[in-house]
């Protein structure tokens, strides 16, 4: 099986030719004609197809797909080092995260974030576990642009290590869609903790470590998911 996402109309094309990257995928496979293609629209529908005989497309596509609605999680994280911050990217797909936003906090290292980068590495992540739906990474924002979009918002919350709940004690709450937010390694300044209790954002905890940031991610959609 090989999963490669496109949109609605592109899918609607007899044939739907594969881009380099997909290409070189086959070839590693080593794929022949006539094997199973699935298609998928990045939201929630999949279409089979087999793969064409010259190897460069998607051809004989199915009129009926399959649908599959998954939970959505959203997660506002601080920047790790670059190359943590592909390892974040990669495994974030891997367990079920709709979209990330970097966000730049008070005690946040200013980290020029490639989007295009960005979004191949979480493509690519959500092709090899089969997702139904296509990860989306989207321009950072400040801590206060963050809390624009979270305001009032009952499905949003926040990880810290001196939080006294449990996000184990809490984690029903969240089982259809959920708002993570993951401060930086330094923590949240006062300042923006006081800001998430004003805007009635809980903070919660996974043991009592004090995780880096691509381990808070992690652990906390392990749990979502």
């Amino acid at each position: 099986m090989f999963l490669i996402f496109r949109s609605s109309a592109a899918i609607a094309d007899s044939a739907t030719p594969f881009t380099r990257d997909e290409l070189r995928h086959i070839r590693v496979r080593r794929m022949r004609p006539g094997d199973e293609i699935l298609i998928g629209d990045g939201i929630s529908r999949r279409w089979s197809g087999v793969l064409s005989d010259d190897g460069k497309s998607a051809q004989s596509i199915s009129p009926n797909f399959v649908e599959s609605i998954e939970p959505r999680r959203i997660l506002f994280t601080a920047l790790p080092s670059p190359k943590r911050w592909d390892w974040l990217l990669q495994k974030s797909a891997e367990l079920g995260v709709s979209e990330v936003y970097p966000v730049i906090f008070e005690r946040s290292e200013k980290k020029k974030v490639s989007l295009e980068r960005g979004q191949r590495i979480l493509e690519e992540a959500a092709v090899q576990s089969g997702r139904f739906f296509l990860p989306l990474l989207r321009p950072e924002l400040t801590f206060l642009q963050m809390l624009d979009r979270l305001r009032e918002n009952e499905e949003a919350f926040a990880m810290s290590p001196r939080a006294e709940l449990s996000l184990l004690d809490e984690i029903k709450k969240y089982s259809a869609r959920a708002f993570l937010i993951i401060g930086p390694e330094g923590g949240y300044a006062r300042a923006e903790e006081q800001l998430l209790l004003e805007n009635k954002i809980p903070s919660f905890r996974i043991g009592r470590s004090v995780l880096r940031v691509e381990t808070a991610c992690l652990a906390a959609l392990s749990l979502l998911s």
